[in-house]
């Protein structure tokens, strides 16, 4: 069993590979956009190519204002970087903005398939990966968790605006999973969110280690994630502490199942369809 899953998983991220580098060929086709010439992938988007473009600058502009929004209200100085709700709209406004920037660029102007995917998609692709499961993440441990907003903010609006921008986030996220015509592969997309959202979890335990302090001079970035309480403290000092590491480390890990899952049930039902056109 351990060898036929290690052969299913070396299968599936070859062919991930090779799909993205097939896909980044036709970058045009998956930003809104078409070749001028040469056969192309068949991409289409749910609406018209001007349309899309201003979906995607108005998703970018939500992204870019959530981020004002949040400097405005963080605590001053560089421990506004401590948070990982923070880590999710930079990388929002850094994703939406390039993408909407490639779509335009797409729509507007002319061009064939490429050699390989250019440096640009390949940067929105790896933060359009980290932000699905990332924004997820997010919504989930401020909405379970860390929902100690007056730990952070000087007054109660500060926080709403806070929790309403974090599930603002993963909504605009999710929809644009829903509408754009970028594939999201596992050993691809869904890797980074695993390396995004468990790169946090060890952050948070290298900061304490390293007498890291917030705002206020404390050596956790949340309560729930003070190391220097074990999780033998019972109560809800456990069971949050637990909650907050299983939805760092279970839920990325969950979304590169389901994308593994979904491609390989693609690619057996396209080959068994390809091999009863043969006979």
């Amino acid at each position: 069993m351990p060898v036929e899953t290690c052969s299913l998983l070396g299968f599936e991220f070859r062919a991930d590979r090779r799909d993205f580098q097939a896909d980044g060929r036709h970058w045009r086709e998956l930003f809104g956009g078409s070749l001028d010439s040469g056969p192309g992938l068949g991409a289409s988007i749910c609406c018209p190519p001007a349309a899309y473009v201003a979906f995607r600058c108005l998703m970018a502009a939500s992204a870019i204002t959530i981020l004002v929004m949040r400097l405005v209200y963080a605590p001053d100085g560089w421990s506004w970087l401590l948070y990982f709700n923070h880590w999710i709209a930079l990388l929002a406004t850094f994703y939406f903005t390039l993408a909407a920037a490639l779509s335009f660029v797409a729509v507007h102007t002319s061009g064939g398939a490429t050699s390989g995917p250019p440096m640009a998609v390949v940067f929105c692709n790896l933060a359009y990966g980290g932000l699905v499961p990332g924004s997820i993440v997010s919504a989930l441990a401020s909405g379970l968790v860390f929902y100690h907003w007056s730990d952070l903010f000087d007054d109660a609006n500060k926080g709403i605006t806070d929790c309403a921008t974090t599930f603002g986030l993963c909504g605009m996220a999710l929809l644009d999973l829903i509408i754009n015509r970028q594939p999201y592969y596992a050993s691809f997309h869904a890797l980074a969110g695993c390396l995004l959202c468990w790169g946090y979890a060890i952050f948070t335990i290298t900061c304490y280690f390293t007498d890291i302090t917030d705002a206020v001079g404390h050596r956790y970035i949340y309560p729930e994630l003070a190391w220097a309480v074990p999780l033998r403290g019972g109560g809800s000092v456990t069971g949050s502490k637990l909650l907050a590491m299983n939805i760092f480390l279970v839920t990325p890990l969950l979304n590169y199942g389901y994308w593994f899952l979904m491609w390989a049930r693609r690619r057996v039902f396209l080959s068994t369809k390809s091999d009863g056109l043969a006979v």
